[in-house]
């Protein structure tokens, strides 16, 4: 799908894939542990979050085109991220800063959630109360370990096949990156065609046990993308 570059649309079209994968892997295997999440509750939802170019690429067209019908949520989402825009790790922790697409505390675009939004889940409510006021950072959140590991395997063909694709594999702080693109003019024509679209803004860090994965499926694939090259 990303290497066909007759599809302007195809890194939207990847995000769109692996978020399909991960709902109904969910689904199909939602796990036996009570979760403490529940609508309205957005504690989570004023942490530091990195989002994989796809990924903001197609929030960001999700909300232009929710923005025609209402004009004013574009406006709003875009004030909203002058807040926590280049806002550190340390410094989103207990300030209660929202995301920008968090509206009377439920997210605006939850079908367009990113993958590490997916995958945060409690099943202690306490947990996140401390760290949404400003105590225990990097502390005991219990975390579901089947939401994880749903997240992470569709997180890791999206990586593997970015990087075969010779795209950007790193995931970016969502305001900073959804502002850039939002303000930017053919921001997926112009990433695709390799240019730095998200230079200057800061990277989540590299997951040794998700690089490793995304190395082992690379090595599969490869192979399999040279021969269809090939072919075409």
């Amino acid at each position: 799908m990303l290497r066909n570059r007759d599809d302007p649309e195809r890194a939207l079209a990847a995000a769109r894939l692996i978020h399909g994968l991960n709902e109904a892997s969910t689904r199909k295997s939602p796990g036996t542990a009570k979760l403490a999440c529940a609508k309205g509750c957005g504690y989570c939802c004023h942490n530091w979050v990195g989002a994989t170019v796809p990924e903001i690429l197609l929030l960001a067209a999700s909300v232009r085109d929710a923005g025609r019908a209402k004009p004013d949520l574009v406006a709003g989402i875009l004030g909203r991220t002058k807040a926590t825009a280049g806002v550190s790790r340390s410094g989103r922790f207990g300030a209660k800063l929202p995301c920008p697409l968090l509206v009377d505390d439920r997210c605006s675009f939850y079908r367009e959630r990113p993958a590490v939004c997916r995958q945060t889940t409690s099943l202690d409510l306490a947990g996140c109360l401390d760290e949404f006021d400003g105590r225990g950072y990097g502390g005991d959140i219990k975390v579901s370990g089947i939401y994880l590991a749903h997240a992470r395997n569709s997180r890791v063909p999206l990586s593997a096949a970015l990087r075969l694709a010779g795209l950007d594999t790193a995931s970016y702080e969502l305001s900073a990156g959804l502002a850039r693109v939002m303000a930017e003019v053919d921001t997926g024509t112009r990433w695709l065609a390799g240019e730095d679209m998200m230079a200057g803004i800061a990277k989540a860090p590299r997951e040794p046990a998700v690089d490793d994965a995304i190395a082992a499926i690379e090595r599969e694939l490869a192979p399999l993308m040279r021969d269809a090259g090939a072919g075409t």
